[in-house]
Order: C-alpha cells, then sequence, then structure tokens
C-alpha cells in the first residue's frame, strides 16, 4: 500500500514531473534476467524492424483495424 502523504505529494506534481517519477520508479524494480536465447531473438527482431522500417504499422492504425474487424 502507498502511503497516503507520498501519494498526495506526488498527486502535485505536474504531469511531465509525474510522468519523470514514474520511470524513476520502474528502473528500481529489479527484473529477471533475460536469457541468452531471449536476448539473441530481440537483437534479431530489432535488426529486423531497422532494416525494414516499411514492414512496421502505426500503432493508431492496427487499432482502427482492430475495431472494424471486431466492433
Amino acid at each position: 500500500m502507498v502511503d497516503p502523504t507520498l501519494m498526495d505529494e506526488a498527486q502535485r506534481l505536474n504531469d511531465a514531473d509525474k510522468v519523470e517519477l514514474a520511470y524513476a520508479l520502474l528502473h528500481t524494480v529489479h527484473q529477471k534476467p533475460v536469457d541468452p536465447e531471449t536476448a539473441a531473438l530481440i537483437k534479431e527482431r530489432v535488426a529486423h524492424a531497422e532494416s525494414n522500417p516499411d514492414d512496421s504499422i502505426l500503432w493508431e492504425d492496427l487499432q482502427a483495424d482492430l475495431r472494424r474487424k471486431y466492433a
């Protein structure tokens, strides 16, 4: 549970500072290390995305397609 006083202070921050605080807090969370196979797959996918930028679609376009298909 978050301390109410701390939460009140955080809520008084402007939006930019809230985002900065959120990212700073996320970086303090200890995450399980990525295994070598997963790291290799991520590197492969990033390399593919970088060398084939026209293969990607915008999130907004995907959302619109899904809404048309399933709404």
